[in-house]
């Protein structure tokens, strides 16, 4: 028995718009993964003062299941005002984890 490919995460949105960051503005992060098998994704901050389920305005994990080799989309928008000056955004599927750092202004 062998254990299925880790799922393969894109962030869709242009890399000029994740630069710099209007901290007074609502954020979505487009996600987006192509999975071999079903998963849990989720989510995170690797900062303890940010509790992601109280600022998120979309669902921090989903269980996602494989759409024909295409990709599933996994988002997530979170409320304006609610980032620090810097912190990581990281996204977690099947044992996979991917990390996005974040600079507000």
């Amino acid at each position: 028995v062998t254990s299925a490919p880790a799922p393969k995460l894109s962030i869709t949105n242009s890399p000029t718009a994740l630069i710099q960051i209007d901290a007074g503005k609502q954020l979505a992060l487009l996600g987006s993964l192509t999975l071999l098998a079903p998963c849990s994704a989720r989510w995170s901050v690797d900062d303890p003062s940010i509790t992601l389920v109280d600022i998120a305005r979309t669902a921090i994990a989903q269980y996602l299941v494989p759409l024909g080799g295409g990709a599933s989309t996994f988002n997530l928008v979170l409320s304006a005002g609610a980032l620090p000056q810097r912190g990581p955004a990281i996204h977690h599927a099947g044992r996979s984890r991917h990390c996005l750092p974040l600079s507000a202004a």
